[in-house]
């Protein structure tokens, strides 16, 4: 017998049963405890036996208190359940049998999930569809208990007594990996007050005065709490209809935008509708609605922390606090606790310390719930993580990285060491990738990792190649090292893989927005294989973001690229440009320590690029190749005067500036010191604008110089539709690197006029 979490990881996790008992009596002599029982199939090949077998583990006991034997068909003569002979057992197991007994004839839906599990574990043994008669619908026929002639009544039961293991060892549910990324985190069940066990598949009542009891002294209303849920059925109904749509439609990113601090609501409803249910069956649409609008609101949280708003820098703190005082409980399904720190890392919002001592807090008491002994088995731990997921290391890095950035830099290190060594060869290609870890004390150890532990002919031909392309990204004094590594693989007479051969290439780019950030996606055919990747771009930090999707289909290709030239979020452009764009990126990212994303190897493979090396565009000498290349020169100063008056209209009259103020807290800060604000008298505006112009923006001349230049190189590279006036685009750019007053600047009044509007609409709808 195997359990079924071995062979479905994921799904075994949270569809495994736990239920918890608070109070001694309320089931026989059971102990306070929480109870998991675990479902294990036979794994002989051919077999048709048609049984489960459930071993009951106790948390807090640390070992398996009964193993119950049950057969699936009610008329076969050693159907059960009973208290199998062969097993460990002990002086609990019949309030065990009791409570198992009561689970199956009380709830048809558990039954049911065990005949599933039976079906999938079977077809994954066998390798084809299952062919067996089907089975007696759940609740038909009523369980009741069979004695066995080995283990009487007054028998003492053989009970295996094993010291309790460390949160380290490996999971006695017998998944392979670690047990605090196991059980420790495991859905948990509840009590109802008269310590009857309510299971995770029972709704926990709720009402109005449960509401106004939640929502008291909270960081939301109940006006917010309406609105949540309405966007949520909106969301879950557009996931229903097409999943492959943008399922937030643009007045709930304005919402969003306007008042990120719904998140609290959301998580209120996500933790009340969800959090104790997750064993039931896959999670519902709802609750991926929750989690879509929860990273929405939480991205929008962190873009106004990079703004260095005080409001968000509390916000987002006490956002992650909360999560972890209320999503890190024993109550709470380990997949909403692993899907929050997700939402959190793609939201890019730093953990909380409080989120990581919940979770140490969680693995140390876990850890008294084991029987196994000696090292973890890394390779079951990988081979389980990669069992039913992602079948590229691009798509696993993220849910990976999630879950590291929750350990130490020692436990990262130990992990990537694994990695390195382990038999599965996606893992190894993603262990390449912590080359570009964020953390420069974590990179820098992993070419020595791996020269370590690692026998370098184990590197396949495109991790060698992906070494290659990614050392040119790192700060150079931490080439050396890979450098070596690199040398080693190559005695070893590992061969580097080419570049994919790509048949056709397309490239897309948004311009740059008013917080200097630039987007661009590229689309590239190999053979019949189609795919789309993209990344964004933002002054003064680099590679900001990278991503990528294969095996697209041409027609979902066609529309996604149709679809953004349509809604102006971005237009095709020659393929140079993104080569120019993404070396100077990569350089600046170097300046500030930054190295790009992994995925930004998917988007060079999607081009079939390999000269992306650390290259500044320098500003003089551009200034003066694109004078010659738009005969700038034959301009007249009436030309110059023309195009910086009509500059003023940009940001009114042309999508592609209609971003361009500036918002951040240095703004609201000094507005609310120095003006009359929100006031909109014309010489209040007059005095707030005039305030932008000589203590904010004079500080960005150069930011803004820089971003007018890169516009005028996108404009210049755009293909298709009308074209943009890049010599436009070009001579404020050169007018602000000479040095020009910025009253004199058309375009600059209206961008700190902008950015005064942009603050009174904050004042007025967040006054806190």
């Amino acid at each position: 017998m195997r359990a079924f979490i071995d062979r479905f990881s994921r799904l075994g996790q949270k569809e495994t049963r736990v239920v918890t008992v608070l109070d001694k009596g309320d089931h026989g002599s059971l102990p306070q405890d929480r109870y998991a029982f675990v479902d294990s199939y036979c794994d002989d090949k051919d077999c048709d036996c048609r049984r489960v077998m459930i071993s009951v583990h106790a948390h807090n006991a640390g070992r398996i208190l009964a193993t119950i034997s049950m057969g699936f068909d009610p008329d076969d003569e050693d159907a059960g359940p009973f208290l199998d002979p062969l097993n460990i057992q002990s002086k609990y197991s019949k309030e065990l049998m009791k409570l198992f007994l009561h689970l199956i004839n009380s709830d048809p839906h558990y039954l049911a999930r065990l005949q599933r599990h039976y079906v999938m574990f079977k077809e994954k043994v066998d390798r084809k569809p299952y062919r067996g008669k089907p089975f007696e619908s759940p609740g038909k026929t009523k369980r009741v208990v069979k004695e066995t002639a080995l283990l009487g009544r007054d028998q003492k039961p053989a009970v295996r007594e094993q010291p309790k293991v460390g949160r380290n060892r490996p999971c006695p549910c017998g998944s392979g990996k670690k047990y605090k990324k196991c059980c420790m985190l495991k859905p948990q069940g509840g009590t109802t007050r008269k310590g009857v066990p309510q299971t995770m598949d029972q709704e926990k009542p709720s009402g109005k005065a449960d509401d106004r009891r939640n929502i008291s002294g909270s960081s939301f209303t109940s006006g917010e709490i309406n609105e949540a849920k309405a966007m949520v059925k909106r969301v879950a109904g557009r996931l229903q209809r097409d999943p492959q749509v943008d399922v937030i439609d643009h007045d709930m990113k304005e919402k969003l935008e306007e008042d990120p601090r719904i998140v609290f609501a959301l998580l209120h409803l996500l933790l009340k509708d969800h959090a104790p249910k997750g064993r039931r069956r896959e999670m519902s649409t709802g609750y991926e609605a929750y989690l879509i609008l929860i990273e929405e609101a939480l991205t929008q949280i962190r873009y106004s922390v990079e703004r260095k708003r005080q409001w968000a820098v509390d916000a987002a703190e006490r956002i992650q606090k909360e999560i972890a005082a209320k999503a890190f409980e024993l109550t709470v399904d380990t997949r909403v606790q692993a899907d929050l720190v997700q939402a959190l890392y793609n939201a890019r919002l730093e953990l909380h310390p409080d989120i990581k001592a919940k979770t140490e807090e969680l693995s140390q008491y876990y850890g008294r719930f084991t029987t196994r002994t000696g090292p973890p088995d890394m390779d079951r731990l990988f081979d389980a993580l990669v069992a039913d997921g992602p079948d590229n290391p691009f798509e696993l890095h993220e849910q990976v990285m999630a879950e590291l950035n929750l350990l130490a830099v020692e436990g990262q290190l130990a992990a990537i060491a694994g990695m390195a060594t382990a038999r599965n060869p996606l893992i190894r290609e993603l262990a390449a990738f912590m080359l570009l870890h964020p953390n420069r004390e974590v990179r820098t150890h992993v070419p020595t990792i791996f020269m370590q532990v690692a026998n370098p002919d184990t590197v396949a031909p495109h991790t060698l190649r992906r070494m290659i392309v990614l050392r040119n990204w790192l700060p150079e004094a931490e080439r050396p090292a890979l450098d070596e590594l690199t040398k080693n693989v190559r005695l070893a007479r590992v061969q580097c893989a080419p570049m994919p051969r790509i048949q056709s290439v397309e490239a897309y780019a948004s311009p740059f927005d008013g917080s200097g950030v630039q987007a661009v996606v590229v689309a590239s055919r190999e053979k019949q294989r189609y795919q789309v990747a993209g990344m964004l771009v933002r002054q003064g930090e680099g590679i900001r973001d990278a991503w990528g999707m294969s095996r697209m289909s041409k027609a979902d290709v066609k529309s996604m690229l149709r679809e953004m030239g349509q809604d102006g979020m971005a237009d095709p452009v020659e393929p140079a440009y993104l080569e120019r764009l993404v070396s100077h990126f990569i350089w600046q990212g170097q300046q500030h320590g930054n190295p790009p994303p992994p995925e930004l190897l998917q988007v060079a493979e999607a081009m079939g690029s390999v000269d992306w090396h650390p290259r500044p565009v320098v500003f003089e000498k551009e200034l003066v190749a694109l004078e010659k290349a738009g005969n700038i020169r034959s301009f007249t100063p009436n030309d110059i005067v023309r195009i910086l008056d009509e500059s003023g209209d940009w940001p009114e009259k042309m999508q592609v500036a209609s971003s361009w103020f500036e918002d951040d807290a240095r703004v609201d800060d000094l507005l609310k010191k120095k003006t009359d604000l929100p006031s909109r008298s014309p010489e209040i505006l007059a005095q707030a604008s005039t305030l932008i112009l000589d203590e904010i923006l004079v500080q960005k001349r150069n930011v803004w110089s820089e971003r007018l230049l890169w516009m005028a190189l996108w404009a210049k590279s755009r293909k298709g539709r009308g074209k943009l006036p890049w010599q436009s685009f070009f001579i404020v750019a050169r007018e602000l690197h000479r040095g020009v007053p910025l009253n004199k600047i058309p375009m600059m009044a209206a961008v700190a006029e902008r950015s005064v509007y942009s603050a009174i609409r904050r004042m007025e709808e967040m006054p806190g």
